[in-house]
């Protein structure tokens, strides 16, 4: 019994060490794997996509993140039809591709791969108790 329980724990490991964020030599096909470039000089902590709450952590300033995995992601008009948001210190940002309302926009789900999308400063707004950040998202060849 002791040995059932230890070759089932030693197998659970080495399962979740298998499944682990980054490694990009193991990225699995059929899924969609962005990974998200800061082009600023402020440290993003605590990013995640916004409506699928997945979470990316944190992007240190002019550096790029690990890949992540995520089931699909949509696009329009080959652009990120998703939003990134996070903190830059005790603010919070929010990285978007633009204002698609009223333009004819067609949203389609991005084909499995590998990508990566910059995050450049765009501005800041101040707010009661600090400052919003907006952030432009864009494909990186």
């Amino acid at each position: 019994m002791l040995l059932r329980s230890f070759l089932f724990l030693l197998f659970a490991a080495l399962g979740f060490a298998a499944c682990t964020k980054g490694d990009e030599s193991n990225l699995a096909s059929g899924h969609v794997w962005i990974r998200f470039q800061n082009q600023s000089l402020a440290n993003l902590s605590d990013a995640y996509v916004l409506y699928s709450d997945m979470k990316i952590g944190n992007i240190p300033a002019l550096s790029t993140s690990d890949y992540i995995m995520l089931d699909s992601f949509q696009i329009g008009d080959g652009l990120p039809f998703e939003t990134v948001s996070g903190l830059i210190g005790r603010d919070t940002f929010y990285a978007f591709a633009g204002g698609f309302c009223g333009t004819g926009l067609v949203i389609k789900t991005l084909d499995p791969g590998e990508y990566t999308i910059a995050l450049s400063a765009y501005n800041a707004t101040t707010v009661p108790n600090g400052s919003v950040h907006y952030f432009h998202m864009e494909f990186q060849n």
